[in-house]
């Protein structure tokens, strides 16, 4: 039998996502929980800056500033833990930064309504 080791990470909730994402190294599918797929316009595409503003008004007209709110809280958690399990790969930190670029983008678009 194996013995079994601890594992802490600063957000627990948020863990799930990325461990997905280590099974399966699908950055797309990482996105897709880290954004809702419904608020994802047509032209966004990880790793593009254009895409960044383009979610971002998407976000905004979608959801409201509560829900923006969690999910860039869900996008920090991941984040959080990734830089704590030491975690390195460009889909990882393309999706989370399209994702962050997103969320805070609308709340800062929210903000101005």
């Amino acid at each position: 039998m194996l013995p079994l080791v601890p594992l802490g990470v600063p957000s627990a909730a948020d863990f799930a996502p990325l461990v997905s994402f280590l099974y399966t190294r699908s950055a797309g599918a990482l996105f897709r929980r880290l954004v809702p797929p419904a608020c994802v316009p047509a032209g966004c595409v990880l790793g593009q800056g254009a895409s960044v503003a383009l979610l971002a008004a998407a976000l905004a007209a979608s959801l409201a500033p509560a829900s923006l709110m969690a999910g860039a809280l869900r996008v920090h958690g991941v984040w959080r833990n990734a830089c704590s399990l030491g975690v390195f790969d460009r889909g990882l930190w393309a999706a989370i930064d399209v994702a962050w670029g997103g969320y805070a983008g609308a709340l800062g678009m929210a903000r101005r309504i």
